[in-house]
């Protein structure tokens, strides 16, 4: 007495009574009143989907992910404060943060707590220097300075290069480099007609005359029509030969 439909139906589910109907039923009911999760549409704003992240275990807050530090100092509480903040907005669960966490950590070697700049695990630079050089602190540093002026003459290189040799070995190399130059003025010797005497003399005339190149375009050694700048040229070419050995 059924439509065809309906009896392809009773046949495809297998009943056998009105009873296996009923039962039937009754699951489904069951399962439709159940707590659901329904996925929101792709182009759904960032809260509809946060409250999905929330039912699936997503902690309240970043504050919920704990992360274990790994041993042997180095660990970067900021870095993890931003990790914290991206795995909640991303929506992970706390398991989730964790193993991406110590399975990033995991690749890379662990990072030594103490830094070049770390003044709790190493003296300030001038402690060192005086240990280092002992009685010859103040003609070491005035050597140094004579060499800074000749060479650096600006702050930024001279952090740049401290961070890659450390501060300490940089001034002692430019203690060396100042004792070389000596006590006298490598300008003062030029305007007399001295001029360098030794590669490292040489360095500091090249260092001085690029410097005020620099700093003029209209420069001689720029303006080939000055008189000076052939003189310029030639000196320059002196310069370098001294320095470098070329003849």
């Amino acid at each position: 007495t059924l439509e065809p439909e309906l009896g392809q139906l009773v046949e495809q589910k297998g009943w056998r009574s009105p009873s296996d109907v009923l039962s039937s039923y009754r699951h489904l009911e069951r399962l439709v009143g159940a707590e659901r999760i329904v996925l929101p549409a792709p182009d759904a704003e960032p809260a509809q989907w946060g409250l999905l992240w929330d039912r699936l275990g997503r902690p309240k807050d970043p504050g919920g992910y704990a992360l274990k530090a790994p041993a042997g100092g180095g660990y970067d509480a900021a870095t993890a404060a931003w990790f914290r903040e991206a795995a909640h907005e991303a929506g992970l669960t706390a398991k989730q943060a964790a193993a991406l966490h110590d399975g990033f950590l995991a690749r890379f070697p662990a990072v030594e707590a103490a830094t070049p700049h770390d003044s709790a695990a190493s003296p300030p630079p001038e402690e060192a220097l005086r240990d280092l050089w002992g009685r010859k602190y103040e003609s070491n540093m005035t050597a140094a300075r004579r060499a800074f002026a000749a060479f650096l003459g600006e702050e930024a290189p001279f952090h740049d290069i401290a961070d890659a040799l450390g501060e300490t070995a940089l001034m002692e190399m430019l203690a060396k480099i100042g004792r070389l130059i000596g006590e006298d003025s490598i300008t003062a010797r030029a305007e007399s007609g001295a001029g360098p005497r030794n590669p490292a003399e040489a360095l500091a005339e090249i260092a001085r005359l690029r410097r005020a190149i620099e700093a003029d375009s209209g420069h001689p050694y720029l303006t080939k029509t000055h008189p000076e700048h052939q003189n310029l040229v030639r000196k320059m070419e002196a310069l370098y030969a001294l320095a470098y050995g070329g003849s």
